[in-house]
């Protein structure tokens, strides 16, 4: 099942949030390891929800850091010194941030370009439908929250803008088309 925009934008936000991440390990900060089992779980519920499969892998990194944070050394971790619970927690835990995070990236990269298409197509079909009219008369805010059926129906059967309103369904379907279109609406 190919990704829907909405978990797009989801693992998106939760790839903005490792920066915060990496200041916390720059700055030495005890919270660190539990700060990134945090953001793990939150990725792992995110993935889950939209079904895509690397949940395990975000699994499995969490029982590395847990492990690390009871003092089981990750295979192949180096630690400089004497190796305590807060430095194996800290190796792991940046270990499986940038293991997840690539992930993460991997996964979303290929609908990127896709999307990038999907939203300038999506904002020639809404500015030349408020050009033409269509949207006259009609509540941005409940159309979007239903789906758009009456911009949809007036999108189907405008001789100019049927072809287009297929393409975008065509490119990312039905459902993340009205998203697209609504995000556009929106920002008129």
């Amino acid at each position: 099942m190919a990704l829907r925009v909405i978990g797009f934008d989801e693992i998106t936000s939760r790839l903005e949030e490792v920066s915060k991440l990496a200041r916390l390990l720059e700055q030495r900060h005890s919270e660190f390891p539990r700060q990134a089992l945090d953001w793990l779980a939150r990725v792992e519920d995110t993935l889950a929800r939209h079904g895509v499969p690397a949940v395990s892998q975000v699994a499995a990194a969490r029982m590395r850091i847990a492990g690390a944070m009871r003092g089981m050394p990750a295979a192949g971790a180096k630690i400089a010194g004497r190796p305590t619970r807060r430095k194996l927690a800290d190796a792991a835990a940046s270990e499986a941030l940038q293991q997840v995070q690539a992930e993460l990236h991997a996964q979303i990269a290929p609908r990127q370009a896709q999307f990038d298409q999907a939203e300038q197509l999506s904002r020639q079909v809404i500015t030349f439908a408020e050009a033409k009219g269509l949207l006259a008369g009609l509540d941005a805010a409940s159309e979007i929250q239903s789906g758009s059926p009456t911009l949809r129906k007036r999108l189907e059967a405008d001789g100019d803008l049927a072809g287009p309103w297929v393409q975008l369904k065509a490119m990312v379907g039905s459902t993340d088309a009205s998203v697209f279109l609504g995000r556009q609406w929106l920002e008129l």
